[in-house]
């Protein structure tokens, strides 16, 4: 069940599109219904929590159209 509670908090909490997800990407635990991946990650995968704690160390007040440079700028601090 690790599995699924952890691929619905990418989705809810995440606001992440599974379905665009390719199995060339990142690891994550996106690719988990993915047909293409062949061992889906068992759980958040790095990558996934980095991408969690940045976006929500975002202001609230973020403008969405730097939403993509503010969470780029995020990660790569988050993940040091």
């Amino acid at each position: 069940y690790r599995q699924i509670a952890d691929y619905g908090a990418m989705i809810l909490l995440g606001h992440a599109e599974a379905r665009n997800w390719a199995a060339d990407r990142t690891p994550s635990i996106l690719s988990l219904f993915n047909e293409s991946v062949k061992d889906a990650p068992a759980r958040l995968t790095e990558f996934d929590e980095v991408y969690l704690r940045a976006l929500y160390a975002l202001p609230l007040n973020a403008q969405p159209r730097l939403l993509p440079a503010s969470m780029k700028r995020q990660m790569s601090t988050g993940s040091e």
